[in-house]
């Protein structure tokens, strides 16, 4: 579902390594064709000459290195000779420079870098730079060489923006936007004007440096137009870390209309102290002495010059974390991210499948699982960490999981109730067919539900004893001992069959044809004319009833005894049974009736229950 930087990365290698390969190939050979044309490009001056003076001094470090230095470019220097290099920069930086130069002339220069993390991979590096050149207490002389007694200043001031670009922090782009305002005499000129940088590291200790710097860039003074020369300078660095810290680059800068400029520098690095030596074309021999601290680095730079010594000073300030450690912390929270949407991803999965299998509360407790990681994920850190892709993912598993679990928590409130009621009726309320119902719609919505597939065995079983119990055979009663007990015996049996008929709480199944009554003299026969709770069993089995209604009258002392027993036909018990008596000559209508009546109920009663 997710396919991220670092899996784009790993999955397109081979083409990105091909890619890059061919890239840093074409950059080399041009690197390589504009150093050739610039160090054999002639002297050429153009008509007019061209002023040259863009207020560019630079820092301690700068002076040292000179040309070279557009291949090192590590610190906020880089914002004026390549603009490409302050991607080098870790964090957030401020350098401020001075130059004494001589007698009243002065350069300083101020400068500002922020590192940008766009993503795992790719940075971003904002800068700003202002500097300041100027000399006052010019004496003015006139066309005679003689003291006016008046004088005047010469001042540049500069000010930039500067963005590098870099990917996988070996290769960077950069461009540098300036204005700059000159202030002579009475005169005020203007001008803007753009650089270009490059920086490339095809190697750990290896650096190419280009720089394209005033494009197109005119003084523009009230009467006149002054041409500041484009100028491409192109260096060579090598970097020592291990056992020593050793810097050495060199380069060459050529300017339209001014001679070829050659440079080499070298520095040292011992604990926190370095010792730095250059040579240039320009400058001659320099030299400077550094203390490099965790947040702070202080330079110090000599120029001799016919006129004066000239001294730098630089002192850079570096505060908050360094990128690499935010990188370090990015790459662990993208890591974390990631197993984070790996484990959301099995939990899906998993509910899921349980989903499919009805196992509805395992499935919500593994979607709430899937929710609950979701929460872990800070939306907000994924498009910091332009994670676009696992936006989209947690954001639409969000939604689905949300409205799956919404789903189920319906659906299982939906199985507890129906369930909770089965319960009810089935054990409270002795209400089976409407329990098996709840059983039943429980089980569909959750088959895995075993207190509930139990429940609907236990009520289906009961539900079976109901109905063969609700098969009934009733075959005439037997008198005993006088015959006038036989019309008894006729009007109780027809009146138990009537009152069978007439109850409308229960549905039974008479069992009172002629079958019967083969079945009955059968079984009496082949028990040699016994006919007992056994014999009424057998009569059961031939009819296919549940229970038979055996009964004898018979008389004793002035009185009818009657006994009547519900004979299962399954186990051969009873499971009603009933002896009443009744004087003879009184009206046994009512009796019979009212006896009957008591019969049937009992009976009704116990098809309902099953003989719960």
């Amino acid at each position: 579902m997710i396919s991220s930087i670092l899996e784009k990365a790993s999955g397109n290698h081979k083409y990105l390594g091909g890619v890059m390969k061919s890239y840093c190939t074409a950059m080399l050979v041009l690197w390589c064709s504009l150093t050739t044309k610039i160090l054999f490009a002639e002297d050429v001056t153009t008509s007019g000459g061209t002023a040259g003076y863009t207020a560019v001094i630079g820092t301690a470090r700068t002076l040292v290195f000179g040309p070279g230095y557009v291949a090192l470019a590590d610190d906020s220097a880089a914002l004026l000779f390549n603009s490409a290099g302050i991607t080098q920069v870790q964090q957030k930086t401020l350098q401020l420079s001075y130059v004494a130069l001589f007698e009243d002339t002065a350069y300083q220069l101020g400068t500002f870098v922020l590192p940008i993390i766009i993503s795992e991979s790719d940075y971003l590096t904002v800068g700003v730079l202002g500097s300041q050149l100027a000399s006052s207490n010019i004496i003015e002389r006139d066309n005679t060489n003689a003291l006016t007694g008046t004088t005047y200043s010469d001042k540049t001031v500069l000010y930039g923006v500067a963005l590098s670009y870099a990917r996988n922090e070996n290769l960077m782009f950069g461009v540098t936007l300036k204005h700059m305002s000159r202030y002579f005499a009475n005169d005020t000129a203007s001008s803007v004007g753009a650089d270009i940088g490059l920086l490339w590291l095809p190697f750990p200790i290896l650096s190419l440096g280009m720089n394209v710097s005033d494009i197109s860039t005119n003084l523009d003074w009230p009467t006149r137009t002054e041409s500041i020369p484009m100028g491409i300078t192109t260096g060579l660095g090598i970097k020592l870390d291990d056992p020593v810290r050793l810097n050495l680059s060199g380069g060459v800068t050529y300017k339209l209309g001014l001679p070829l400029m050659y440079g080499l520098g070298i520095e040292y690095e011992y604990n926190i102290l370095g010792v730095c030596v250059g040579y240039d074309t320009e400058n001659k021999l320099t030299g400077g002495l550094g203390i490099n601290m965790k947040n702070w680095r202080l330079d110090y730079a000599i120029l001799y010059h016919e006129l004066s010594l000239s001294h730098r000073f630089t002192l850079s300030f570096g505060f908050g974390p360094e990128r690499t450690e935010q990188m370090d912390d990015i790459r662990r929270e993208i890591i974390r991210i990631r197993q984070i949407i790996s484990q959301i991803k099995a939990y899906e999965q998993t509910a899921d499948t349980n989903y499919v299998s009805g196992k509805k509360r395992d499935a919500l407790n593994n979607y709430n699982k899937a929710i609950k990681q979701c929460k872990g994920i800070n939306v907000e850190n994924l498009k910091i960490l332009h994670l676009t892709k696992e936006i989209a993912y947690v954001n639409e598993i969000n939604v689905e999981i949300i409205n799956r679990i919404n789903e189920l928590q319906n659906v299982i409130v939906k199985i507890d109730v129906q369930q909770k009621n089965g319960i009810d009726l089935f054990y409270n309320k002795n209400k089976y067919y409407e329990a098996k119902k709840c059983f039943e719609e429980v089980l569909k919505y959750e088959p895995e539900n075993q207190a509930a597939a139990k429940s609907l065995e236990e009520v289906n079983e009961i539900i079976t004893e109901i109905e063969r119990l609700r098969q009934i055979a009733i075959p005439d009663f037997i008198p005993v001992n006088f015959m006038d007990t036989e019309k008894l015996c006729y009007r109780l049996t027809n009146y138990l069959d009537t009152s069978l008929k007439a109850q409308k709480s229960c549905v039974l199944t008479l069992i009172r044809d002629e079958s019967l009554k083969v079945a009955v003299e059968k079984q009496i026969e082949l028990n040699n004319g016994i006919y007992d709770r056994r014999t009424a069993q057998e009569i059961g089995n031939l009819v296919s009833a549940g229970m038979v209604a055996f009964g004898k009258i018979s008389q004793e002392n002035g009185l009818y005894v009657i006994n009547i027993d519900m004979v299962d036909v399954k186990t051969g018990g009873s499971k009603i049974g009933i002896q009443e008596t009744q004087k003879q000559n009184e009206n046994n209508t009512d009796f019979i009736d009212r006896l009957s009546g008591r019969l049937a109920q009992e009976i009704c009663t116990l098809t309902q229950t099953g003989g719960r």
